[in-house]
């Protein structure tokens, strides 16, 4: 019965394109114009070696030409994923299946599936963010923005790649954490909505991001607070004292128009200088020049436009410029009165610069969601056909399992 319904779910999504297995050798620029039909394989959707195998067997009965491969953090850690991610790309080699690398954000093999952790949400990030009223996130955004140990994480992860699976020919493009759907995951948790503002809001009103707020006050002031006081109408007494404007009306502040634009200026910083540091890592570790990836979501255009002004200082543009290719999730989920399709258009919009850019685009996992996992061929049509202006490189159907994770003691990815 699954293999019907994915079946029929792989063949809708494509719209147009034709279902079938390939055993071409793989190149990146194909005869064909159509991209790479795909599944995501997420750790959390095994739960040992064999899983993968019987998983791996059954996309390739799909006719699978590409997988987003989401493995756990810290794999060299444990050695049964280790030794499985290795065979995976064995397999898909064999196959002239590609593979993209992504997210990092799976948990480790246990005997208990029940027992079963995940490395970064028990160890790195561990806590909710702060919404500006000083209320908790929900549990799936975290506190990211300016938190030393994510950082070195991200880099973690960057090398250990970088150093061990640049070199195998089918994989196509990397990314981690924070650059994996940086507004919506719970690696980015940028915007969160909340309730009580009836508006997204920055959701990392954190002593992490206070940080990163005063040492960019200091940047940009040159360390001088008599400057500091001019810029903001206001007579603090230390940088040190200065508080996260709240918003644009914060009475802390003479101008808090100015002030809030630059915390979300001082965040996009942070953002810029991490896609920097682990992009460049990545090129001076790499045995082959694999892309370094930024993924966005379909949502990010509902957040932008139910937020405040001064999101516009978060440059989603500038972001594009600086990742060698681009990915995007795209889903629509019936929680929205028209599905989220509107949202969905404006994003595939924003992502028309990488055209222009000369840089590729992945759709990198897609599906619709009523309260679970649905099947709705009119709206994975409308995926294929929200897409097609991009010319992405693949088309990748989240859901490979209905069952997501349901028993893992700790899991919040």
């Amino acid at each position: 019965m699954i293999q019907v319904w994915l079946r029929a779910g792989l063949c809708f999504c494509l719209g147009s394109f034709v279902c079938t297995a390939s055993a071409e050798p793989l190149r990146e620029e194909r005869a064909s114009a159509r991209p790479r039909v795909g599944f995501t394989l997420h750790w959390d959707f095994i739960n040992n070696p064999e899983d993968a195998d019987r998983l791996l067997t059954f996309v390739f009965d799909q006719g699978v030409e590409i997988l987003n491969v989401v493995p756990p953090p810290h794999i060299w850690e444990d050695p049964r994923s280790l030794a499985t991610l290795g065979h995976i790309f064995d397999r898909t080699q064999e196959r002239g299946v590609a593979v993209l690398l992504n997210r990092i954000d799976g948990s480790w093999f246990a005997s208990d599936p029940a027992a079963r952790n995940n490395w970064l949400y028990t160890n790195v990030l561990t806590a909710p963010g702060r919404l500006p009223s000083g209320h908790a996130t929900p549990g799936f955004f975290l506190a990211t923005v300016g938190k030393p140990d994510y950082e070195a994480w991200l880099r973690e992860e960057t090398a250990f790649y970088a150093e061990h699976f640049s070199g195998r020919e089918n994989l196509l493009a990397f990314g981690v954490g924070l650059f994996n759907e940086p507004f919506v995951s719970q690696r980015g948790s940028l915007l969160c909505f909340d309730a009580h503002a009836n508006s997204y809001e920055i959701g990392q009103y954190t002593p992490f991001a206070r940080e990163v707020y005063r040492h960019y006050l200091e940047r940009v002031t040159a360390g001088s607070l008599e400057q500091l006081n001019r810029r903001y109408r206001a007579r603090f007494s230390s940088f040190a004292e200065v508080p996260l404007p709240r918003n644009e009306h914060d009475p802390a502040f003479g101008d808090a128009e100015l002030a809030y634009w630059d915390f979300a200026a001082a965040v996009n910083a942070w953002v810029v200088a991490q896609l920097d540091a682990c992009r460049a890592l990545w090129k001076s570790k790499a045995h082959r020049a694999v892309p370094f990836m930024l993924q966005f979501n379909g949502a990010i255009a509902e957040k932008f436009a139910l937020g405040r002004p001064a999101f516009a200082a978060l440059d989603i543009f500038d972001w594009m410029s600086r990742a060698d290719v681009l990915g995007l999730s795209l889903y629509t989920d019936c929680g929205y009165r028209d599905w989220g399709h509107a949202s969905d258009k404006a994003t595939v919009g924003f992502l028309g610069l990488a055209a222009l850019l000369g840089k590729p685009t992945y759709v990198l996992e897609s599906g619709s969601e009523c309260r679970g996992v649905v099947l709705q061929p009119k709206e994975l049509s409308f995926i294929a056909r929200t897409t097609q202006p991009l010319a992405p490189r693949s088309m990748i159907y989240e859901f490979t399992k209905t069952s997501y994770a349901e028993t893992f003691r700790t899991h919040t990815g």
